[in-house]
């Protein structure tokens, strides 16, 4: 077994191998210009699009560092800032809150395919600040900003398949997306396809008592699949405009989309086992498989109108989608007219078999729908000594409705319905500042109180509040603190799903310590309670001087729930102990039957750890624009004074806001093309834009109003970089850069991200007055809970070659049998598995474009290894035998897999 010492090592000596050697920015110590540079110091806004709100982010990426992850999408990208995005508080649904310039959107379908060269930065806000949107603080904040200007058309092709074959995917996806301002659109197809793999393409172990025992019969293994074949090809489009030609006169959004999916999967042969004299054989029915087919198809529908009223900023979004679905289920032939056969003399038992003609198939139709409107109003009515306080309203509806016919049960079609009317406010309160000069020993100091109601048709009235504490002491340290109490509802499937009778499921049975072919019954509950939820979080964001830099997050979260609802677990002897009535066994003990719908547990808490660590950098040396020799022009746009500076400090050379706004109206105001107004320009700034015969270069008089335009947000494809100023004067500020090969510097980027969970602990309270099961120790009702967990996730890009390692690490659990004569432990191994990607920008590489790049300008090839080392978790039993049930291609039948990605963005 391996420990976790020696994985946490690997980590380590993993993250230590993609980490080049310290490369320090570019700065004086003093904050100057690198040699070679001259630079021009000014004052700028923050960039537009950023959240507004005294919580920083726990995490920041630029449109240079977004380039170095080379993914294809915002999807793609979010999946790699999955460390860093995560929520450790073990609620809600996992996705994160997404803000588009700072506002709601329509929803992830409407962005999720634009193109990472779209975004100028990226913002990840602790889950405080998901109040603020009219959200629970149970998800952490992505922002993302977008460029204000941008097209494109993009074309993506890849195939990956295992290195022991048996199966392969495919998916071609093609998008188009143009931004010009607040008016963008976006048209995106995807097509997807997923072969089949069968349990005889691993060499599975099949159950005693299911494999033919007459030569001849055909083995059910290459008849049960292991993965299921598949096809899905979907188009979605949006359009995102202005309300109207007045500047501040609002935004709507609107977007559409169509999805289709087919699926074949196998369950195997029909199996008998005929008997004469004494004798007995097992036999298949010829080579017509068991077969599951399915298909479904989606239709949906979001959109948004932001839109300003006075001093406050309303919003209301649509979400709604409607889902068909139709499953055809083979059922198994009825095989006892071979006995009778047998019994009359007519057929023996390892002779031809007659056919038997099919018994049909089952049917399950369903068609869901669902609708969720929620509108907020934010704006800030009162002015505090410390500030000004934001209030939050928000109110919703959702719709939800599910009609289904399964011929499977006896019951006539079904329909469930669920309406949710919520509301519910958020109001932040500034305590103490600094910055506005109260109590500013304290530093930024808030407050933060939320309260809301939810009213379900079906279950009645549940509330939840929260209160929470943002402190920030110091420019680098920021603390936040949170308590939240809500009442949770089983969800509608939960309760009103109908009931399924399954039979000959494959069961681990603990008692005994075999796997067993069992009668399962799934389906809704309907007397499940309501669960309460108390949790609380404390977490600490601290910036160091590391590299380009660094910062070191750590959470703690302690979460307590009574009457939590859950899906029947693994059925070890606690849990059939608590609850007798959902198991049957014949009179010898072996289990015959579990019925699997959901259960309410009395209570359950747990609490951890979890805390890490991102670092950025930079690679090569820096080169001046235009090559070698050239001296390179670079222009700081330095953030606002920092406390104790006056309102006009600035550093020597520099202009205090005044100037630069004077200065940026005359720059901006001027026409492309046009040399504007340079009287008044200080003579060391006029100087810099003198060529080498002393006279006014306009190609650096538009470089430098590219520049200061692009302060507010103007210019095109502006590549934004925020960073801490080092000495003399402005606490931060913006670099402005474009170009290749990592960034508009000339040099590479590498980042690294290592986050650390510890369970202190996890116990299940089962009914009132006990069990208690400690999941930490054995008493599990799944696979187990791990103390430990590792993620991993790091890069580099330069020259336009990019490396990507991410890792997931997570230490060994066990779930405790019965203690009783034949019952057995089952022991999970701890697993470390890695991740390695490796691409090029195509047009980057001199040796093939030979300066020109024509067809390869835009273009990618991407090479990744799912699963490197081919790690696959053990699971053995007390005498370390593997149960049938937990064979390693049975859990993960994949293993090491090989994808190669071609891109192209015109």
């Amino acid at each position: 077994m391996l420990k976790l010492s020696a994985t946490a090592s690997l980590l380590a000596i993993a993250a230590f191998a993609i980490a080049p050697a310290p490369v320090w920015a570019q700065d004086s110590g003093a904050g100057g210009a690198a040699e070679g540079e001259e630079e021009i110091v000014v004052t700028a806004e923050r960039i537009r699009g950023q959240v507004d709100t005294d919580v920083p982010p726990v995490f920041e990426l630029d449109a240079e560092e977004i380039g170095s992850y080379g993914a294809g999408s915002i999807e793609e990208l979010i999946e790699q800032l999955a460390p860093q995005t995560g929520s450790g508080r073990g609620r809600g649904e996992g996705r994160p809150v997404f803000l588009i310039n700072g506002q709601r959107s329509g929803g992830f379908r409407e962005f999720r395919r634009y193109p990472p060269e779209a975004i100028r930065k990226i913002e990840v806000l602790p889950e405080e600040v998901a109040l603020q949107f009219g959200y629970p603080a149970d998800q952490r904040v992505i922002n993302i900003i977008l460029q204000e200007n941008f097209a494109s058309r993009e074309v993506e092709v890849e195939y990956g398949m295992p290195d022991r074959g048996g199966t392969g995917n495919g998916e071609i996806e093609m998008s188009q997306l143009t931004i010009s301002g607040n008016r963008r659109l976006n048209i995106g197809m995807e097509y997807n396809t997923t072969s089949l793999l069968t349990e005889d393409e691993r060499d599975i172990v099949q159950t005693p008592g299911s494999t033919p025992t007459v030569a001849g019969d055909p083995d059910p293994a290459a008849f049960r699949s292991l993965r299921g074949s598949s096809d899905t090809w979907e188009i979605d489009a949006t359009l995102n405009s202005s309300l109207g030609e007045a500047p501040g006169s609002g935004t709507f959004s609107v977007n559409g989309g169509v999805e289709h999916s087919t699926g074949r999967s196998l369950s195997g042969l029909d199996v008998v086992t005929l008997t004469a004299n004494g004798e007995s054989a097992v036999r298949t029915i010829d080579d017509d498989p068991l077969t599951r087919r399915n298909s479904s198809t989606t239709f949906s529908l979001g959109g948004s109108i932001i839109k300003p009223l006075g001093e406050w900023m309303f919003d209301t979004t649509l979400d709604a989608s409607r889902t068909e679905r139709t499953t055809l289920i083979d059922r198994r032939r009825d095989t006892s007219v071979l006995q009778d056969m047998v019994d009359a003399g007519e057929l023996a038992i390892d002779g031809p078999l007659p056919a038997i003609p099919r018994a049909g198939a089952d049917r399950a139709e369903s068609t869901s729908y669902a609708a969720d409107v929620k509108s907020t109003l934010r704006g800030t009515p009162l002015m505090l000594p410390a500030g000004e306080a934001n209030l939050t309203f928000d109110t919703g509806y959702s719709w939800n409705r599910i009609d289904s016919t399964d011929t499977r049960t006896d019951a006539d079609d079904l329909s469930q319905t669920r309406g949710n009317l919520s509301a519910g406010v958020n109001l932040g309160l500034p305590i103490a500042s600094a910055r506005e000069g109260f109590l500013g020993a304290l530093g930024e100091l808030s407050l933060n109180l939320a309260a809301g109601v939810d009213h379900l048709s079906d279950f009645g009235t549940l509330a939840d509040y929260t209160t929470g504490l943002s402190w920030k002491p110091t420019e680098r340290l920021s603390l936040q603190a949170s308590y939240i109490w809500r009442e949770a509802a089983p969800s509608l499937s939960q309760l009103g799903d109908p009931i399924v009778t399954e039979y000959n499921v494959p069961v681990y049975d603990f008692a005994t310590g075999q796997s067993v072919l069992a009668t399962v019954v799934s389906g809704g509950n309907p007397n499940l309670s309501a669960e309460t939820q108390r949790d609380i979080k404390v977490s600490a964001n601290y910036e160091i001087d590391l590299f380009d830099r660094a910062n070191i997050v750590v959470e703690y979260f302690r979460n307590r729930s009574d009457d939590v609802t859950q899906n029947f677990p693994l059925l070890t002897p606690a849990i059939e102990a608590a609850f007798p009535d959902r198991v049957v066994r014949d009179p010898a003990g072996n289990l015959v039957s579990i019925d699997r719908r959901p259960i309410t547990f009395e209570g359950t808490k747990s609490s951890r750890l979890r805390y890490g660590i991102n670092l950025f950098g930079r690679v090569g040396k820096e080169q001046p624009e235009g090559g070698s020799g050239e001296r390179r022009e670079r222009m700081t746009f330095a953030a606002p004074a920092s406390q104790g500076e006056g309102q006009g400090a600035r550093r020597p050379g520099g202009l205090d806001p005044a100037q630069m706004a004077e200065l940026r109206q005359k720059f901006c105001a001027t026409p492309e093309g046009e040399t504007p107004d340079l009287s008044g320009l200080p003579e060391r700034m006029l100087a810099r834009l003198k060529g080498e015969d002393g006279q006014i270069d306009p190609a650096k008089v538009a470089a430098l109003r590219e520049r200061m335009c692009s302060a507010d947000g103007t210019a095109p494809r502006a590549n934004a970089e925020r960073r801490e100023g080092s000495g003399g004067g402005g606490g931060g500020g913006m670099r402005f850069g474009r170009g290749g090969g990592g960034g508009g510097d000339g040099q590479g980027r590498w980042n690294l991200a290592l986050y650390h969970s510890i369970e202190f602990e996890n116990e299940v309270l089962v009914a009132p007055g006990g069990p208690v099961l400690d999941q930490l120790s054995g008493q599990a009702f799944g696979n187990g809970v791990p103390r430990h967990k590792i993620e991993l996730q790091g890069g580099l890009f330069y020259k336009g070659l990019g490396l990507r390692l991410s890792g997931d690490y997570q230490a060994a659990t066990r779930i405790d049998g019965s203690g009783m004569p034949g019952s057995q432990d089952l022991f999970f191994d701890d697993i470390a598995k890695f991740n390695l990607r490796a691409f090029v920008n195509l047009e980057q590489q001199e040796w093939l474009t030979d300066g020109t790049p024509g067809f390869w300008k835009g273009s990618r090839l991407s090479f990744s290894v799912d699963n490197l080392f081919d790690a696959q978790q053990r699971v053995t039993d007390s005498s370390g035998v593997v149960p049938l049930s937990y064979q390693p291609a049975l859990i993960d039948p994949l293993g090491r897999t090989f994808e190669i990605e071609f891109r192209k963005l015109f």
